[in-house]
């Protein structure tokens, strides 16, 4: 366990030293602020981009239903009994 004792001497002028921790501060600052304006714009990229797929999967999924939906009416077209007879007729 450390003990504290007396401050620290610094043997600089103290406008050089406060000069100094001013930039310093200043410096990590500035630091800081930039990486929470990135993870801000990723965050809000990764946002758009979930929404954006969300929207394309719906809109396959619906196109994907619509296609089933026409087979099914071509399966039944092709079935019909009028189209079997129109059939015949061609032969």
């Amino acid at each position: 366990m450390t003990v504290l004792s007396e401050p620290k001497r610094y043997l600089s002028p103290r406008h050089k030293l406060l000069a100094f921790f001013e930039k310093s501060r200043n410096g990590w600052k500035a630091k800081c602020l930039a990486a929470k304006k990135k993870v801000k714009a990723l965050t809000n990229n990764v946002a758009a981009l979930r929404k954006s797929r969300e929207r394309w999967k719906a809109l396959a999924r619906q196109r994907r239903n619509e296609v089933l939906q026409l087979e099914r009416e071509l399966e039944e077209a092709k079935n019909s009994p009028r189209c079997r007879s129109s059939r015949r007729r061609h032969r």
